[in-house]
């Protein structure tokens, strides 16, 4: 699915590239030799030796990011409760009526 995206992002900027060098008042060859991709009839070619090295090391490096965001905003949510297990289940036990010696509290603790 991404990589559709991708193709279809490239061909829009491919055809608002070609539109805008088309209204200008000349065509600039420097502009197309700087280009990373040229378009051919058999599809994209790349001017870089290794693209899909790069492209595999950026979408690599991308995940090792995204996987270290995801886990440090977990963490950051777990952590963000007042308290722990047992005293939030004390409260509970508390505001339903019931009444909790100290005795109950150890054992939930020993557990």
């Amino acid at each position: 699915m991404i990589m559709i995206f991708e193709l279809c992002s490239f061909v829009a900027y491919s055809i608002t590239k070609k539109h805008s060098e088309r209204s200008g008042a000349h065509f600039n060859n420097a502009s197309k030799r700087r280009s990373s991709l040229s378009m051919t009839r058999t599809g994209i070619h790349h001017q870089s030796p290794f693209p899909m090295w790069s492209y595999f090391l950026r979408r690599l490096g991308y995940t090792v990011i995204l996987l270290w965001l995801i886990s440090v905003t977990s963490f950051i949510i777990i952590q963000l409760p007042p308290g722990d297990y047992i005293t939030s289940y004390i409260r509970q036990l508390e505001a339903s009526g019931q009444p909790v010696d100290q005795s109950e509290i150890e054992a939930l603790i020993r557990q």
